[in-house]
């Protein structure tokens, strides 16, 4: 029994001891996105302070609701979205600019039409000539058309 206990002793040393071999590390590719399995993608936007409007109109807990928004979406017993497929635009990076981009650019790049695409928006929202409107942080009441986010935009976006 000592005998075989030095022979494997002597072998693992042995082992360790042998010279580097020329190893090639190579990156693992992604697993290919199997035909069929929707992918998940979500806009999240919570503005609570305006930069336009009184502060009777400013909001209390819309951006906290949009961080829970978050959490659940990338939580894996929520909706298992990889963080990197759930943009956030909170407070003041929620200008009508960003808004525009990640809605009309970004989701129309990566999601495909049997992907599930979430976009919450906590915030103020308007209606004027019978035409609803999100606000952005950087809204103006008096010039909805130029500085809101139309509905129907997002519904022919979405």
């Amino acid at each position: 029994m000592i005998r075989l206990l030095f022979v494997l002793l002597a072998s693992v040393t042995l082992g360790a001891q042998q010279a580097p071999r020329d190893l090639i590390l190579v990156p693992a590719k992604p697993a290919p996105v199997r035909d069929g399995v929707p992918r998940g993608y979500a806009l999240i936007v919570g503005v609570a302070q305006y930069q336009n409007l009184d502060a009777s109109k400013q909001l209390q807990f819309s951006e906290s609701d949009a961080d829970s928004m978050y959490r659940v979406l990338i939580n894996h017993e929520g909706g298992a979205f990889p963080a990197e497929n759930v943009h956030f635009l909170k407070g003041a990076d929620a200008t009508l600019a960003n808004v525009r981009r990640e809605l009309e650019e970004w989701l129309p790049s990566v999601a495909q039409p049997a992907d599930r695409v979430i976009v919450y928006f906590a915030g103020h929202g308007f209606v004027q000539d019978g035409k609803g409107y999100l606000a952005p942080w950087d809204v103006d009441p008096n010039r909805l058309e130029a500085t809101a986010y139309p509905m129907s935009r997002l519904g022919d976006v979405l």
